[in-house]
């Protein structure tokens, strides 16, 4: 007698389960890196002749919009990242 529950991805094609591993790995990342973006981004958008420096910019972020504030822009970047994650078939590589 098994007690085990079936797994919620148990009846996904190995395709849709490359699928939503994809998915989750791009919006794990995705949460873990957009305040390191939103950074970059500030600093390359800054006038000619103003030096940046990436923790000055966070810190400047986090003063003026809160801790939150490193997380804004996570939702378009979710949305164009994490459909735009491609399942790939498997092939046996041959030696």
């Amino acid at each position: 007698m098994s007690y085990a529950r079936p797994l919620p991805f148990d009846h996904l094609s190995p395709l849709g389960k490359s699928f939503v591993a994809g998915s989750l790995s791009a919006a794990c990342s995705t949460l873990l890196l957009q305040p390191f973006d939103l950074v970059k981004t500030k600093i390359q958008s800054a006038p000619p002749g103003e030096p940046r420096r990436m923790w000055k910019t966070a810190r400047d972020v986090v003063r003026a919009e809160g801790a939150v504030g490193l997380w804004r822009g996570l939702t378009p970047t979710l949305a164009r990242t994490v459909p735009g994650t491609r399942a790939e078939p498997q092939t046996p590589v041959r030696h």
